[in-house]
């Protein structure tokens, strides 16, 4: 029995002896792909290879597009089961109901350099039936997917801002 016991012990000791544990450091992101350096004096974005030297590549960043706030906006809501598409206008601060969705504008900003180009309209959308904020956030004009509403049956989307002299920005066709 004694021999037994101690062939049981040793077998179950013996997966903990065969194991070693090596302690290497992780390949360092600069070892193995390359190192990223980011010049912002003149705003160009290098990559080097693995020995530092720049590569014969350079990728110029964009630069930061300037711009204004409008004083309101112009949407467009659609009822998709109607297949009814409502345009409605909106100062900053106002709210209006598409279907029973409460949508209000808090800001609308337009590029300076090209005012028709795009549009950027912070929105919170409140279903009022469920009673809870279903959207809050921007909504761009030229890309309304990249940030959209996701409801069942209505869709809201930007199409312009209004500038501060109450002009429509209409977008560029």
């Amino acid at each position: 029995m004694n021999r037994s016991l101690c062939a049981v012990l040793a077998f179950c000791a013996m997966p903990a002896f065969a194991q070693t544990i090596i302690e290497e450091p992780l390949p360092s992101f600069d070892e193995e792909l390359g190192i990223i350096g980011i010049t912002t004096e003149n705003r160009s974005l290098d990559v080097l290879n693995s020995n530092g030297d720049p590569s014969l590549e350079s990728v110029e960043t964009e630069s930061v597009e300037q711009v204004s706030q409008g004083t309101g906006a112009v949407l467009r809501g659609l009822d998709r089961v109607s297949t009814e598409l409502q345009d409605f206008e909106l100062a900053t601060g106002e709210s209006f109901m598409v279907g029973p969705l409460l949508v209000t504008l808090k800001e609308c900003r337009y590029p300076q350099d090209n005012p028709s180009g795009d549009a950027f309209a912070y929105l919170t959308i409140e279903d009022r039936l469920q009673g809870e904020i279903v959207f809050e956030g921007w909504m761009i004009g030229s890309a309304p997917a990249l940030n959209a509403l996701d409801h069942s049956r209505y869709d809201v989307w930007v199409l312009h801002c209004k500038t501060s002299s109450g002009d429509d920005i209409a977008p560029a066709e």
